[in-house]
C-alpha cells in the first residue's frame, strides 16, 4: 500500500487531485492564451475558445498524471 494521500488537504478542506489538477490546467492555459495573444499570435488560430479548451485538457491532463497516484 503507497502513503500517497486520496486527498489534498487545503486550509482545512480535502480536494480531490483531480480538482487541483484541473485549477493548475487553467492557469496554464490562462498563461499559455494570455502569451499568445500580447505576441499576436492567436490571429493565426481559428477558433481561440477551442484552441483555451484544448489547452486546458491538456496541461490538465500532463499535470494530473505528475500528482495522481496509480
Amino acid at each position: 500500500m503507497s502513503n500517497v494521500p486520496h486527498e489534498i488537504a487545503i486550509l482545512g478542506i480535502f480536494c480531490p487531485p483531480l480538482l487541483i489538477a484541473t485549477m493548475i490546467g487553467m492557469f496554464l492555459a490562462w498563461g499559455t492564451k494570455y502569451i499568445l495573444t500580447r505576441l499576436q499570435l492567436s490571429h493565426y488560430l481559428a477558433s481561440p475558445p477551442l484552441v483555451y479548451i484544448a489547452m486546458t485538457i491538456i496541461f490538465t491532463s500532463v499535470v494530473g498524471f505528475r500528482i495522481t497516484p496509480f
